[in-house]
């Protein structure tokens, strides 16, 4: 992908990184920038070379400043407005929450609004230092979204869910990390290396158990409690895959680990 587009990805082996890249506007996310989200999500998702997926700023003030507030008094002007506005926003959180690979935001500066949204919907949220949250509907007079408030909900509980939105304040890293906000907090010179060592060891493990493993979570967390015949067969199918025979051989022999080994194979 060029560098000159808004969103674009930057692969590297078996790791894809998702590229906010509209620095002028601290990443603030327009309409379209929605519609090419979907499409770069729907790209990783169908790379069978992509095990992990990154997304990221590669400006050091910002991660997303939030929705763009100059299409407020267009694409956001009313009601019906807002409804196509939020449906775009809402096809492509929910192609990244379903994303069957892991997925980490990297965050630097500020993470405001709809760019603290898309970090919620990632797997992890790893920060440095510098990183500021706030989600801000409460300034605007808009009520927000369940989609993006159940994320909060989850990651945070109710009680600093309902801090964060009814004051509209920022949440400094420290305290982000105290609320859960965020999963792991490094100072700025570490956080880039940090990011991609995790991705890189998820990489080196088996994908089949870690997207099997990501798929029931999400069913969980969606009210799931017993395994229906979907999920049993993907749990007992894994007993007849490669990783696992491979996993016990190296297992009981103390041979090289099957991430390592799954390198050599070439997948």
């Amino acid at each position: 992908m060029r560098e000159d587009q808004q969103i674009y990805v930057r692969k590297d082996g078996d790791i894809a990184t998702i590229v906010l890249n509209r620095p002028e506007r601290r990443n603030a996310i327009s309409l379209d920038m929605w519609h090419t989200l979907h499409e770069r999500l729907i790209e990783v998702e169908r790379d069978e070379a992509v095990k992990i997926v990154i997304i990221r700023s590669d400006d050091d003030k910002a991660f997303s400043a939030g929705a763009d507030i100059g299409e407020f008094t267009s694409v956001r002007a009313s009601s019906a407005s807002a409804k196509l506005y939020n449906a775009a926003a809402h096809r492509a959180e929910d192609v990244l929450a379903r994303l069957s690979k892991p997925t980490i935001a990297m965050i630097r500066g500020h993470c405001i609004g709809a760019g603290c949204e898309l970090s919620l919907v990632c797997d992890f949220r790893f920060a440095d230092t510098s990183a500021a949250f706030a989600i801000t509907p409460a300034k605007l007079g808009m009520v927000y979204n369940l989609f993006g408030m159940k994320y909060l909900v989850r990651q945070v509980g109710p009680s600093n869910a309902k801090d964060i939105l009814y004051s509209a304040r920022r949440v400094g890293a420290e305290e982000a990390l105290r609320m859960g906000l965020i999963d792991r907090l490094f100072e700025p010179d570490r956080l880039e290396d940090e990011v991609y060592a995790y991705a890189r060891m998820l990489s080196q493990n088996s994908q089949l158990s870690i997207q099997g493993t990501k798929r029931i979570i999400h069913e969980i967390m969606n009210g799931m409690t017993e395994e229906d015949e979907e999920i049993s067969a993907l749990v007992l199918s894994s007993f007849d895959g490669p990783d696992y025979i491979a996993g016990i051989e190296a297992f009981l022999n103390k041979k090289v680990p099957e991430g390592e080994r799954r390198k050599e194979r070439g997948y």
